[in-house]
């Protein structure tokens, strides 16, 4: 169990692995996540369940603002892309979080502005980070390719040329110089297949 402590209380995280997540987080009174600014995940999809005190959880939806107060054995779902900061209206709050693997990189933080262009800004900020999420995938992608692609040319290279054994007589392509394959060499040899040929 690994346990974080925040300004605003602490969680211990007694489950993170690849398939999900399970936290027990403690918040203060008056202290909000991520020090009063609204924040989302990309990927995460989150589930808060009270133990104790009561949760003010502050969500914005469809680009208006909402104010929950949720007391205990009551739980609210926030799905990825949600906006939201949450504080205790009690002396402390305790719930369960049970989500899908939390990462550190998925965290975005977002100062709203009182203006009535925020919501605007808001949504292109999402649709930004959509976009960067999606390039970044396709990098990934392309990176992933050229690698298979690589590993290809290499196996056809392998075939054209057979292994070159200790012993063996070959031939320098650049200069015609030949010698015989010694145990120094054979590396070498192997690993630059195409400036050498086996000569009888």
């Amino acid at each position: 169990m690994n346990i974080t402590t925040k300004d605003w209380g602490y969680e211990i995280c007694f489950q993170n692995n690849k398939k999900y997540c399970g936290k027990e987080i403690t918040v203060y009174k008056d202290k909000w996540s991520s020090n009063g600014k609204f924040h989302f995940h990309k990927i995460k999809d989150e589930t808060f369940y009270i133990l104790k005190g009561v949760l003010k959880l502050v969500v914005i939806e469809n680009g208006n603002e909402i104010e929950y107060n949720l007391t205990e054995k009551q739980r609210i779902r926030i799905l990825p892309g949600t906006l939201h900061k949450f504080t205790s209206a009690t002396l402390t709050c305790s719930f369960i979080e049970t989500s899908t693997t939390d990462r550190d990189s998925d965290s975005y933080r977002v100062k709203v502005k009182d203006s009535d262009n925020y919501k605007n800004d808001i949504k292109l900020l999402i649709d930004g980070l959509s976009d960067i999420y999606e390039y970044k995938k396709l990098q990934k992608l392309s990176k992933i390719k050229k690698r298979s692609k690589l590993k290809k040319n290499y196996k056809k290279i392998f075939r054209k040329n057979p292994k070159i054994k200790i012993g063996d007589k070959v031939q320098r392509v650049s200069d015609e110089y030949n010698f015989i394959v010694s145990k120094h060499n054979v590396n070498m040899v192997n690993r630059c297949k195409n400036d050498f040929k086996k000569i009888k």
